[in-house]
């Protein structure tokens, strides 16, 4: 898919924050969208990423890159990142990669970011892993 306007990198990260509630819900996992929230805006988004766990855990869920705009913006508890074909991810705290020794590089969307090959080398949660403690203790 090329992904040179927002219409198409907005297509392309929909489909992974489908495959995550699709997931979360299959599992049991109290899990709901920020669009559907009274008064969202895509900077609401920005900020509080896509959904919310638990009433309480707030998710930012990427495909394959975190926007540097995002990492200084983003004031959520937790960003899931799947690798470009979906069939992986893994679980980032910002706090930690705000910390971390990071490969940016420059994105379609203009922005600087760091890609999924990279954000594998930061200390991270195992998606699968992730999930299965939001259904035993509905917290991390």
């Amino acid at each position: 898919m090329e992904l040179n306007n927002f219409d198409q990198r907005n297509q392309w990260g929909g489909e992974a924050e489908k495959l995550f509630e699709k997931e979360c819900k299959a599992e049991g996992i109290e899990i709901a969208s920020s669009k559907l929230f009274e008064g969202w805006t895509p900077f609401f988004d920005l900020l509080y990423g896509d959904f919310l766990i638990d009433s309480s855990i707030r998710v930012d869920v990427k495909r394959n890159s975190i926007s540097q705009k995002s990492l200084n913006k983003f004031l959520g508890e937790y960003y899931v990142v799947y690798r470009a074909d979906l069939k992986e991810g893994i679980v980032l705290e910002p706090r930690v990669l705000k910390k971390a020794d990071l490969d940016w590089e420059p994105l379609k969307s203009g922005d600087l970011g760091v890609k999924y090959p990279s954000l594998q080398r930061v200390v991270h949660i195992d998606l699968e892993d992730f999930k299965t403690s939001l259904k035993k203790s509905h917290i991390i």
